[in-house]
């Protein structure tokens, strides 16, 4: 996938070295560190780890409940075979319902995690494109398709400090 991005990169920079050179202004950014670094990805990713916690201690709770209960099945030495298989029947359901749970949280865990990068991204992507415009650069790529780039043109801290400003 790198290659082909890789790849694309350098046609189109091949494309575009038909023009002048100095019309072309070319700027990078380093996704994954702006990503990292600001605060709503901070924020975004402290609420979900809560919401991991409070699932991960509900679904202790109910293996727990589970666990007493064949602990007490166990222990009914004067319960009937009718009583017993009530009682067993009632502990499959308990472990169905944790498990339907389980999965439910998972995803919805997943879901919101994705919403949450998409409306990142999508914010890092306008101030990308903001900066471009206002400064006229032609091309702005992620650093990991640079093989080589001086500073200057490295908008990544300032592209951080624009959204934590914003926070």
């Amino acid at each position: 996938m790198k290659n082909i991005v890789l790849s694309c990169t350098i046609l189109l920079l091949l494309l575009v070295s038909n023009l002048q050179a100095d019309s072309i202004k070319i700027a990078y950014v380093d996704m994954t560190q702006v990503f990292d670094q600001i605060l709503e990805t901070k924020t975004v990713t402290e609420a979900l780890s809560k919401e991991v916690e409070d699932k991960r201690e509900e679904i202790s709770k109910r293996q727990k409940e589970i666990e007493k209960t064949e602990k007490e099945l166990k222990e009914a030495i004067m319960l009937n075979e009718k009583e017993k298989n009530k009682r067993e029947i009632v502990i499959n359901q308990k472990k169905e319902e944790l498990q339907k749970f389980a999965d439910e949280a998972r995803n919805s865990l997943l879901k919101k995690e994705q919403e949450q990068t998409q409306k990142i991204v999508k914010a890092i992507s306008k101030v990308i494109e903001n900066i471009a415009i206002k400064e006229d650069i032609n091309l702005v790529l992620d650093k990991s398709v640079v093989l080589y780039g001086v500073d200057e043109i490295d908008l990544t801290q300032r592209i951080i400090e624009i959204l934590n400003k914003k926070k």
